[in-house]
């Protein structure tokens, strides 16, 4: 995620970002590189992700596939950006 969703996930819904940030099978990191996917979840079997309109507004429908290739480039992808992120430092968010 980007430093400014992390702010807010953090500051409006605290517990849950705590309960995320703990969880042993998750681990969030913030972004450094620009990003024009809000939403990546790619997975042994799908990849889904939502994209923004032209207009800048998130879009509601979420892009879903199952295919080899689509999960292939759905990891790639996700490589892509990790590549640029680093680990979020809860830390700097509980104050």
């Amino acid at each position: 995620m980007t430093e400014s969703v992390a702010q807010r996930l953090f500051l409006n819904n605290r517990i849950e970002a705590e309960k995320l940030s703990r969880a042993v099978n998750s681990r969030l990191f913030i972004s450094r590189r620009p990003t024009t996917i809000p939403s990546l979840i790619v997975t042994d079997k799908i990849i889904a992700f939502k994209l923004f309109e032209n207009n800048g507004k998130l879009r509601d429908q979420l892009i879903l596939s199952s295919g080899e290739r689509a999960l292939c480039w759905g990891k790639e992808l996700f490589r892509y950006y990790l590549e640029a992120a680093e680990p979020l430092n809860e830390k700097s968010f509980f104050q």
